[in-house]
């Protein structure tokens, strides 16, 4: 088995062990085994989980694994026109500058395991800092379910919050991100060279002008969310609750969530490197109605060796 696979099995087991243990400690809760403390896991996480879906947690989870296999399925079936209009758009941040060439680089179709986890955890991190927000500025109730008073417990809530909405986020976060992985993946390339300016050319795929605002927010949003998470919601349970609380168990699986959740749409990113070929090649073949082809770039020993005229 490849070294990328075994990230995507890993990360799978991680997202079902979590689903299976809330399940489990709930057991346990309703059967008052003996030796166990009282209301390890509260009721609504079983017969809501997430609040914004219909059902209890066996249709939603059920729900969270379908989301990101029919969003990468439709992304596989719209490719050749979808990154058409990214390359449509980004050619026309250009409209009062100087225009590029387009080419096609033959990229291949093997990535790096490194790469792949990259790309995994940055979709999960997104959609961790992206919720954690939202849950630090009080929207974040729409995801759970939440029952009496929570007076005084306030940071508690907010950590509930992020839990739930992680996981509802990340298949929308996929929504963004496939997209720019196509574009990544079929080697789009813009060229801009300027003759008589004191300006070097720049050759730059297109995919990175999208990546480029993606990767500066989610580097903000994930601190952001961290720092909320260690001084709010840590520093409560330090001062408020007493060792061994069952409420302390979600904010600590909020540490490693963004590794967690990354099993919500291993299968799909599976199934994508398997048919990557065939997604470049009907991009390819859409691109070259617009006589947009495949180039080589030079290997640097080769530039090297052209003779000045």
């Amino acid at each position: 088995m490849e070294r990328k696979n075994i990230f995507l099995l890993t990360s799978l087991i991680m997202s079902i062990a979590l689903f299976a243990t809330i399940y489990i400690l709930f057991l346990i809760d309703i059967l008052h085994l003996p030796g166990f403390p009282p209301s390890l896991i509260p009721y609504e996480y079983i017969h809501e989980f997430i609040l914004i879906l219909p059902g209890p947690i066996y249709t939603d989870i059920p729900l969270l694994f379908l989301f990101p296999l029919l969003i990468f399925a439709l992304y596989a079936f719209i490719a050749p026109i979808f990154t058409q209009i990214l390359h449509k758009i980004y050619d026309f941040s250009f409209t009062f500058r100087t225009k590029p060439k387009y080419g096609i680089l033959r990229a291949g179709i093997r990535i790096k395991t490194t790469s792949l986890i990259y790309r995994a955890i940055m979709v999960s991190l997104f959609a961790f800092g992206t919720i954690s927000l939202i849950s630090q500025f009080g929207y974040g109730n729409v995801f759970r379910a939440t029952a009496g008073d929570i007076t005084g417990i306030e940071p508690l809530i907010r950590a509930e919050n992020a839990f739930f909405g992680t996981f509802f986020f990340t298949s929308l976060s996929l929504i963004l991100f496939v997209p720019i992985w196509i574009l990544e993946d079929c080697g789009i390339v813009a060229y801009r060279s300027f003759k008589n300016q004191r300006k070097l050319p720049v050759i730059q795929g297109v995919y990175k002008w999208y990546m480029n605002v993606v990767e500066i927010y989610t580097g903000f949003s994930t601190i952001t969310a961290y720092l909320f998470l260690i001084f709010d919601t840590f520093g409560f349970m330090i001062n408020e609750l007493a060792p061994g609380d069952p409420a302390i168990l979600t904010p600590l699986i909020l540490l490693f969530l963004p590794l967690i959740v990354t099993g919500l749409f291993a299968i799909p990113l599976y199934l994508y490197e398997r048919y990557l070929e065939k997604i470049q090649n009907r991009v390819h073949s859409r691109f070259a109605k617009d006589n947009i082809t495949y180039i080589d770039i030079p290997s640097f020993d080769e530039l090297k060796s052209i003779k000045r005229e």
